[in-house]
Protein backbone atom coordinates (compact mmCIF):
# COMPACT_ATOMS: atom_id res chain seq x y z
CA UNK A 1 0.00 0.00 0.00
CA UNK A 2 1.49 3.63 -0.81
CA UNK A 3 0.25 6.52 1.51
CA UNK A 4 0.88 10.02 0.40
CA UNK A 5 1.59 12.86 2.42
CA UNK A 6 2.53 16.23 1.26
CA UNK A 7 1.31 17.72 4.57
CA UNK A 8 3.44 18.41 8.12
CA UNK A 9 0.75 15.79 9.92
CA UNK A 10 -1.70 13.32 8.81
CA UNK A 11 -2.75 9.67 9.54
CA UNK A 12 -3.27 6.53 8.41
CA UNK A 13 -5.34 3.42 8.95
CA UNK A 14 -3.97 -0.04 8.08
CA UNK A 15 -6.31 -3.24 8.29
CA UNK A 16 -3.96 -6.11 8.85
CA UNK A 17 -5.69 -10.33 8.68
CA UNK A 18 -4.82 -12.52 11.40
CA UNK A 19 -1.74 -13.41 9.19
CA UNK A 20 -0.43 -9.80 9.06
CA UNK A 21 -0.86 -9.60 5.65
CA UNK A 22 -2.54 -5.81 4.87
CA UNK A 23 -5.63 -5.56 3.44
CA UNK A 24 -6.48 -2.07 2.78
CA UNK A 25 -5.07 1.31 4.42
CA UNK A 26 -7.22 4.73 4.75
CA UNK A 27 -6.16 7.84 4.94
CA UNK A 28 -7.97 11.44 4.24
CA UNK A 29 -6.57 13.48 1.31
CA UNK A 30 -6.39 17.24 2.27
CA UNK A 31 -7.64 18.96 -0.73
CA UNK A 32 -6.75 22.99 0.15
CA UNK A 33 -3.23 22.20 0.94
CA UNK A 34 -3.27 22.28 4.47
CA UNK A 35 -1.00 21.10 7.31
CA UNK A 36 -3.04 18.62 9.21
CA UNK A 37 -5.22 16.11 10.25
CA UNK A 38 -5.15 14.75 13.33
CA UNK A 39 -6.83 11.60 14.83
CA UNK A 40 -7.20 11.59 19.01
CA UNK A 41 -8.33 8.35 19.64
CA UNK A 42 -9.42 5.24 17.47
CA UNK A 43 -11.28 2.11 18.86
CA UNK A 44 -12.74 -1.06 17.35
CA UNK A 45 -16.44 -1.72 17.70
CA UNK A 46 -17.73 -5.67 17.88
CA UNK A 47 -17.94 -5.85 14.35
CA UNK A 48 -14.29 -4.82 13.41
CA UNK A 49 -15.08 -1.49 12.35
CA UNK A 50 -12.38 1.18 12.89
CA UNK A 51 -13.58 4.43 13.90
CA UNK A 52 -11.50 7.65 14.38
CA UNK A 53 -11.90 10.75 16.12
CA UNK A 54 -9.94 14.04 15.78
CA UNK A 55 -10.04 17.37 13.74
CA UNK A 56 -8.85 18.89 10.55
CA UNK A 57 -7.06 22.43 10.01
CA UNK A 58 -8.19 22.46 6.01
CA UNK A 59 -10.59 20.86 3.78
CA UNK A 60 -10.10 16.87 3.49
CA UNK A 61 -11.85 14.16 1.67
CA UNK A 62 -12.71 10.92 3.86
CA UNK A 63 -13.62 9.07 0.46
CA UNK A 64 -16.78 7.90 -0.26
CA UNK A 65 -18.30 11.59 -0.44
CA UNK A 66 -17.42 12.58 2.44
CA UNK A 67 -15.50 15.68 2.77
CA UNK A 68 -14.80 18.57 5.33
CA UNK A 69 -14.67 21.84 4.15
CA UNK A 70 -12.68 24.54 5.90
CA UNK A 71 -14.21 27.63 7.27
CA UNK A 72 -11.02 29.15 8.82
CA UNK A 73 -10.85 27.09 12.17
CA UNK A 74 -10.33 23.55 12.89
CA UNK A 75 -13.02 21.10 12.24
CA UNK A 76 -13.95 18.13 14.40
CA UNK A 77 -14.83 15.02 12.82
CA UNK A 78 -15.33 11.47 13.46
CA UNK A 79 -15.00 8.74 10.70
CA UNK A 80 -15.61 4.66 10.10
CA UNK A 81 -13.50 2.47 8.33
CA UNK A 82 -15.04 -1.35 7.55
Amino acid sequence: FNIVTNNSSDFFVVKYDSSGVAQWSKSPENTSGGNYDYVNNLFVDSSNSIFGVGYSGYSSDFGNGVMISYDGQSDFFVVKYN
